[in-house]
């Protein structure tokens, strides 16, 4: 399985402001992509840091993206610095989207309608953001999700992974989620088999894994 984590970095911690949001996602052979990983919070820069190595430890990706935009090159510049001194050597890669955020999450909604894309149960607030938009209040955790997989189209060919995405939508994450299925697609065994079962709400339009994939 290939797996690789993405922070997107905020500096400020008042509500207004972003929140520091970290992805891990691991994509199978048949081409499923499993959110292993998807939290954020409003922590110090220090913190920040802290986390990048506590996640590469726990999760042992092949790749680190950060988003550098701006101020945020700093934190990629920190775990640089400080992964020489512990000879840690974390593979970090600069990430600096240019295209419109809302597209590059809406164009997530037919992986995510398809069960391509796969939660955790217990990941309602990375949910709650997609089913919430466009008036969710926060939209970190889908935009550095969608910065994973972006990530993950780059190290293998995409007719042999099945990521390739063409065309625009013509809907929001939520109105799709709203008109998908009612049930939900659980990953079982090394192989990504699947089995579907009936979920309880309110993830009944998403595609759930269970366990840390």
């Amino acid at each position: 399985m290939k797996v690789v984590t993405c922070f997107d970095p905020a500096i400020r911690r008042t509500q207004k402001n972003d929140l520091f949001a970290c992805a891990t996602i691991g994509v199978n052979k048949a081409g499923t992509i499993f959110v292993r990983r998807a939290e954020g919070a409003r922590i110090p820069f220090n913190d920040q840091v802290e986390r990048v190595f506590a996640v590469y430890s726990a999760d042992r990706p092949a790749q680190v993206g950060i988003e550098t935009i701006a101020y945020q090159e700093a934190l990629k510049q920190e775990v640089e610095r400080r992964g020489k001194e512990q000879h840690l050597f974390i593979p970090v890669v600069e990430l600096n989207p240019h295209t419109d955020k809302d597209m590059r999450i809406d164009a997530m909604a037919p992986l995510i309608e398809n069960g391509t894309i796969r939660f955790r149960r217990d990941q309602q607030d990375a949910v709650r953001m997609f089913t919430q938009r466009p008036k969710a209040k926060h939209d970190d955790i889908p935009d550095v999700i969608e910065m994973a997989v972006s990530m993950v189209r780059k190290f293998v060919k995409a007719q042999a992974w099945a990521l390739t995405i063409t065309g625009k939508t013509s809907h929001g994450i939520k109105s799709v989620w709203e008109t998908a299925p009612q049930r939900a697609v659980t990953g079982t065994g090394d192989r990504g088999q699947r089995a579907t079962t009936a979920a309880p709400a309110p993830f009944q339009r998403v595609g759930l894994c269970d366990g840390n994939r």
